[in-house]
């Protein structure tokens, strides 16, 4: 390809990053908060107000506290800068920033200008990473981890290094920490060792689990003080299997992470907050109707890029050492999601460690998205390539502006990014606090005080025995 139309899809690749930059920016001024956005919202608040480092994070649904005290840094930090909740969507904003622009160094070679395209539009402007990439929430946070994953497992494929053997663990020990789904990346990891897609530097590994249990310590001490912190849940191992919707929901959604099937909740459209009710009666079924034919096609193409990866010399043995950085980076995306799959079906229940939250929901397995869009970027790639360039331009041009528009309605009318109107977010609490006025909660939020329907307290602050004065507002 000469200079001339790899600068053209350069330019190309640059606006389609700033529509997308544009949409998350937006989406970061008019977040709305629930009771799992003021949980930790509260823990900024100590870090900010109290110089009180909380060692747990919010409440799970598995019961107990996410463990270790990343989420109340990672939620406090914003707020020393802007005191504005806000502040903490626009850290998170920053971190899938610095996602993309990983995963795009780390593919830049393998999938050339074409690829560097097609990426950016179908994980950048990606409707679920967008959605998520701008308001207060843990599973909001685990993109940049499951990028440095997949980075830094790509460039341990032929040498170990302590550098990348050292954030390879740290990647999964950040992720432990935000999220549960952290068992997705664990499992795979262990899986591409046993089959050779990553060579290990045994000191940059002692190194990494050193750092990750070193800053578990004071949670760890916690926790064996107060057991309720625990995240433990009921069941057992292996209750995927019996149900058996968890597995067929976890592939499901793996094959709908790289599309533009989005969950029903985030498509609640409503305008009329924004735009009024005359402009919402055209605009809300002009758009639902858009996502209802974008995204069955879109999942199509997730298909058949599933399929030719699967039919594409699958390796279940060792890879070989003379494998190209193509079929390295096929078998990546198979363990990652062979890896979701028995994290489904295992459904760990029970234990203290190995607890993954109980149910399918789709953000339970946005850990694994980066790896799930990796079939469709490298097909795609390849198909432009062919006989069939021409209707894969076409298509990736109507993909590109319809996520564009979408993005641009859900920044304005879906529920978490507007305050009032159809089934609208909003917070109940038993008394008033000065956080609220502060950080602009009551002005940009909806929050109701409300003593008899409020959430209990220990739901968002944790064991009263743990407070420090001031009292927090009664949930």
């Amino acid at each position: 390809m000469d200079r001339v139309r790899v600068a053209r899809l350069g330019y190309l690749r640059w606006a389609l990053f700033a529509a997308g930059l544009a949409a998350s920016i937006v989406m970061a001024r008019r977040a709305q908060i629930e009771l799992d956005q003021f949980a930790l919202i509260v823990r900024g608040w100590m870090l900010a107000k109290e110089g009180w480092l909380v060692p747990f994070g919010a409440l799970t649904a598995a019961g107990g506290f996410q463990p270790g005290a990343l989420s109340s840094l990672l939620m406090g930090l914003p707020l020393l800068v802007w005191e504005d909740y806000r502040a903490i969507g626009f850290l998170t904003l920053f971190t899938h920033i610095g996602a993309y622009w990983l995963l795009d160094r780390t593919l830049k070679d393998v999938v050339g200008a074409r690829g560097r395209l097609v990426l950016c539009i179908v994980y950048w402007l990606n409707p679920w990473r967008l959605f998520y990439s701008a308001h207060v929430w843990n599973p909001n946070l685990v993109f940049l981890p499951a990028v440095l994953h997949l980075s830094t497992a790509m460039r341990s494929r032929q040498r170990a290094s302590f550098l990348q053997s050292f954030g390879h663990v740290l990647a999964i020990g950040i992720a432990f920490q935000l999220h549960a789904s952290f068992l997705v990346l664990a499992i795979a990891s262990l899986l591409l060792f046993a089959k050779g897609y990553l060579r290990v530097h045994w000191g940059g590994f002692v190194a990494g689990v050193a750092v990750a249990l070193g800053s578990l310590a004071n949670w760890a001490v916690v926790a064996l003080r107060y057991p309720g912190l625990l995240p433990i849940n009921t069941g057992f191992i292996g209750s995927g299997l019996v149900q058996v919707g968890p597995v067929l929901k976890g592939a499901a959604y793996w094959l709908r992470y790289p599309t533009a099937a989005f969950s029903s909740k985030m498509s609640r459209f409503d305008f009329g907050p924004a735009l009024g009710d005359g402009w919402d009666a055209i605009l809300s079924p002009l758009f639902l109707t858009l996502v209802r034919i974008v995204g069955p096609l879109s999942v199509l193409v997730a298909v058949m890029a599933n399929v030719w990866l699967w039919r594409r010399r699958p390796r279940f043995g060792k890879l070989s050492a003379r494998a190209s950085s193509l079929e390295w980076l096929l078998g990546y995306s198979r363990w990652v999601c062979v890896s979701l799959l028995l994290v489904m079906a295992l459904n760990p229940a029970g234990s203290t460690v190995l607890t993954y939250v109980r149910g399918t929901t789709s953000w339970r397995g946005f850990i694994a998205l980066p790896a799930a869009v990796l079939p469709v970027v490298l097909w795609l790639g390849l198909m432009w390539r062919t006989a069939a360039r021409k209707q894969v331009r076409l298509g990736l041009a109507f993909y590109a502006a319809a996520t564009v528009l979408v993005s641009a309605a859900l920044s304005v009318a879906a529920p978490m990014y507007r305050k009032g109107g159809d089934r609208h977010l909003s917070s109940v609490i038993r008394e008033h606090h000065e956080m609220l006025d502060a950080l602009g909660m009551h002005e940009h939020a909806t929050i109701v005080i409300d003593a008899e329907r409020g959430f209990k307290s220990e739901l968002v602050e944790g064991p009263r025995s743990l407070q420090r004065p001031p009292p927090f507002p009664r949930m």
